[in-house]
């Protein structure tokens, strides 16, 4: 497992093989990676506390949690657009 802590002070590091720059993208991936899960699972228990809110007789409190879960599932589809964009480059023929 890579660990994303202390990455800030190597930032401007110099990457001088093609080797060198496969690995610090592989590290970065899986650092993106990893904040992806954490993130998704932070904000499980509020999609249902969201539920149980769109469950609630008053409907002011129902249109609280339908705005509480197209919050949260809109971050889940940015996080879900966030794997195109790390995702390697094809290999060059």
């Amino acid at each position: 497992m890579v660990s994303c802590e202390g990455r800030a002070e190597g930032q401007g590091k110099v990457v001088r093989t093609m080797a060198e720059a496969e690995q610090r993208i592989a590290e970065l991936e899986q650092c993106v990676s990893h904040l992806r899960h954490g993130v998704n699972g932070a904000l499980t228990p509020g999609l249902m506390m969201a539920d149980r809110l769109r469950a609630d007789p008053d409907p002011r409190i129902q249109k609280a949690g339908d705005a509480v879960v197209r919050s949260i599932l809109n971050a889940v589809e940015l996080l879900k657009a966030s794997r195109d964009v790390v995702a390697p480059p094809p290999p060059l023929d």
